[in-house]
């Protein structure tokens, strides 16, 4: 890896921690807010997406939960992000 590349790299991984960090203090209004801060929290701390030490396996179940209720009260306009998947 060149120097560009690794600038770029530590760029980003500089503005990701930046976003969680802004997400985490900012107040959800809606549900779709406070499952967006359960996926950031389930993407930056648990080691895989398959870990069942507590509480990542009950974190992704309440999440899916949230994102259950989300889709019934408002159909079609409530989605998971990108890589979600069911638990």
């Amino acid at each position: 890896m060149d120097n560009f590349e690794y600038d770029d790299v530590t760029e980003c991984r500089h503005l990701a921690q930046e976003l969680a960090d802004a997400l985490t203090v900012t107040s959800a209004t809606t549900l779709a807010g406070v499952a967006a801060k359960f996926d950031m929290i389930l993407r930056e701390g648990q080691g895989s997406e398959e870990c069942e030490e507590f509480p990542w396996r009950e974190l992704r179940l309440a999440l899916f939960d949230l994102v259950q209720i989300g889709q019934n009260m408002e159909p079609g306009s409530f989605r998971p992000g990108r890589g979600w998947a069911e638990p």
